[in-house]
């Protein structure tokens, strides 16, 4: 088979620049499956059953299929469809005592940010993702077992509806495991000459590029000058952190109920959370930007269970008079309305955005198709600050159908989490949310080692654990 070469297109551009300056290196969506001694019986059988379920997946999703090799001073940067896939290059099994949730939360927490620090290399010969497994193989509970399930992926091929789409794709076939054995898979796995390409959102959804409104223009320009991002961008001594907190259902219930009462979205308290703690903890800042993506694929057609990227995003700014009323905000209920301001906000906002798309294009997509240069809009990032103080990344809520309560011979998904590496010349902190429909919303937040101190983080975790748990009663 001859070596098939695609152009990368405009965010495959993008993100390989991120990604070979060392700005923007993965993200990860994590599930934690429980399964059955009666299904899974020793240690040869679960890598069997991953075997089989993992070229399933690759299989189904053609990205899955391709590298991305990056820029150089010959050729552009580009998609390679791969010959082969090594087991070895796609797959990364670990093993943990942890007994309890909080310790493999602590085990996972660990292991994603370790994770969001490696760089896809050699991609003419190896994927733009890698799948790490963490097997708990400590004592069992009835006879149950649980194992994480890690998909890292380069932004380039993926979004965060994608990696819902792989463990969407990878539950299938793991709920069906006693009727599928003995699990057949061959390995390297021999990619077909006919896979697609990666789908391209300008492909999708062509550009008007010559129809700019002007008050896009004034979207990207920094209206407050003194927005807190703190401290200036840096590569050297590079670590991503993470560290997740679950809302189980019954508080979830209670949160959905108040988000109701005040006529906003989930995602929009989270966001008037975020800001309430950074306006508290940081006495001194007088304004902060928040960047929140949203999907595409309502315009380009793009399946929900289909692996691109599809993702555009919105900038808010919150100025100082928000900030002062949380400050000196002395009652719950004053409380209640501020969160309500800020959610209205950040919905209206949005709603005008994607009401001019069709018309006008995706303010976010059209500002990174006018970068001429990406390695050189990489380099001027460095020099200068932040570009924003926060990004909060919800994919909603995820319906598998079939996700019941754990037979004797089945598997079951127990949550879903969502998270970003830290980013070096994008926001200071990352907030990343999904939720299971029927089961727990878990939160991420994650961040550059020493960008921000992690008591600081502890700190709005704690703060979220509380007005969360508070909403339908302590976090048990």
């Amino acid at each position: 088979m001859e070596r098939c070469e695609i152009p990368a297109g405009l965010l495959g551009k993008y993100y390989a620049a991120r990604h070979a300056h060392g700005h923007y290196l993965s993200f990860a969506i994590t599930g934690r499956y429980q399964f059955s001694s009666l299904t899974i019986k020793n240690n040869v059988e679960f890598i069997t059953l991953l075997k089989y379920a993992l070229s399933y997946v690759i299989r189904r999703h053609p990205a899955l299929n391709y590298g991305l090799v990056e820029k150089t001073k010959e050729k552009d940067a580009h998609f390679v469809r791969l010959r082969t896939i090594e087991w070895d290059d796609a797959f990364e099994l670990q093993t943990s005592s942890a007994l309890d949730a909080e310790q493999q939360d602590d085990v996972l927490t660990r292991t994603i940010g370790k994770g969001h620090e490696y760089h896809f290399s050699d991609q003419k010969h190896k994927p733009a993702w890698k799948v790490v497994v963490i097997h708990y193989d400590g004592i069992a509970v009835r006879d149950r077992g649980t194992f994480d399930v890690v998909f890292l992926s380069h932004h380039a091929i993926a979004d965060g509806k994608s990696g819902v789409a792989f463990h969407k794709t990878l539950f299938q076939q793991l709920s069906q495991a006693d009727t599928l054995h003995p699990w057949p898979s061959t390995w390297p796995f021999i990619v077909p000459d006919n896979t697609p390409k990666p789908s391209f959102i300008e492909d999708a959804l062509p550009f008007p590029l010559g129809s700019r409104a002007s008050k896009q223009e004034v979207r990207t320009s920094p209206t407050a000058p003194e927005v807190w991002t703190s401290i200036p961008p840096t590569t050297k001594d590079y670590s991503s952190q993470v560290k997740i907190f679950t809302v189980p259902q019954t508080e979830l219930k209670a949160v959905l109920q108040i988000c109701r009462e005040l006529h906003i979205t989930v995602t929009g308290l989270l966001q008037a959370l975020i800001i309430a703690y950074l306006s508290k903890a940081l006495p001194e800042a007088k304004a902060f930007r928040g960047v929140t993506p949203y999907s595409m694929r309502p315009f380009t057609k793009a399946s929900e269970n289909a692996i691109v990227n599809h993702v555009s995003f919105i900038l808010t700014e919150w100025t100082e008079e928000i900030l002062t009323l949380i400050r000196t905000c002395l009652s719950e209920d004053d409380e209640k309305d501020i969160y309500k301001k800020i959610a209205t906000q950040l919905s209206t906002q949005l709603k005008t955005e994607l009401e001019h798309i069709p018309t006008h294009g995706s303010p976010g997509i059209l500002d990174i198709a006018q970068i001429s240069d990406f390695d050189a809009f990489c380099e001027e990032n460095m020099r200068k600050p932040r570009s924003t103080s926060f990004e909060l990344s919800n994919v909603g809520v995820v319906t598998l159908g079939s996700n019941n309560p754990l037979r004797d011979d089945g598997v079951l998904l127990e949550k879903l989490v969502f998270t970003q590496c830290g980013m070096v010349c994008g926001p200071a902190l990352g907030c990343s949310v999904v939720s299971l429909a029927g089961g727990p919303m878990v939160v991420s937040m994650h961040w550059q080692g020493g960008v921000l101190k992690e008591s600081f983080v502890d700190g709005l975790k704690a703060f979220l654990v509380e007005k969360l748990g508070g909403m339908g009663g302590k976090e048990g």
